[in-house]
């Protein structure tokens, strides 16, 4: 038996489905098998910037190290205190899961993070020609400033300034006394 208090963090909006999730979160590891929930604690939600955050201070009874192992991987706490007993002897076989799963775990998030990347790259991407053919079908028609260029796109013109400077480079648009036209690199349509 090993006794750990292990703090779990979470972070969401609405602040409603962040308390409900994490009752949920609470209510689950006390059903599950293999560990005994002797104590919880759920903080209050508060507001962290544009969202909300919690934790729980949970103290259970593991029946092994496996299944303390497996507990932290499944529900990766930011901290694990290891309260009972003063000191454990871990075979090697024992050791041996730990890594494996360990390894296992940190291979499944390294694919995770290549398939986001790729995801976000191919929407920049798609992002980026959208936006370059709506001002550039925009531009077919009249000059314009990059404020009136913002009320047709819908984005701010913070935002759309980073489109319109590549476009300005890739000589697609030009600037002209304070209005943006169609640039030698640009077809038009006639």
């Amino acid at each position: 038996m090993i006794i750990a208090r292990c703090i779990i963090e979470m972070v969401g909006s609405p602040k409603e489905y962040l308390d409900t999730t994490m009752k949920k979160f609470v209510e689950k590891i006390g059903k599950e098998s293999g560990m005994k929930l002797l104590n919880s604690r759920i903080a209050e939600v508060v507001e962290s910037g544009k969202l909300f955050s919690t934790f729980s201070e949970l103290e259970i009874d593991f029946s092994s190290i496996d299944r303390l192992v497996a507990f932290c991987i499944d529900s990766m706490p930011s901290s694990v205190e290891i309260l009972e007993p003063a000191e454990l002897i871990l075979g090697r076989d024992n050791l041996s899961n730990f890594f494996n799963d360990l390894q296992g775990k940190l291979h499944a998030v390294d694919m995770d993070l290549k398939l986001l990347t790729a995801k976000a790259g191919v929407l920049e991407k798609n992002s980026m020609m959208l936006f370059r053919n709506f001002v550039m079908f925009s531009l077919q028609h009249k000059s314009m400033t990059i404020g009136e260029m913002s009320n047709i796109v819908g984005i701010d013109e913070d935002s759309l300034q980073l489109f319109i400077d590549r476009m300005t480079e890739e000589k697609l648009i030009r600037l002209e006394k304070g209005v943006f036209v169609l640039g030698k690199g640009a077809r038009k349509n006639s």
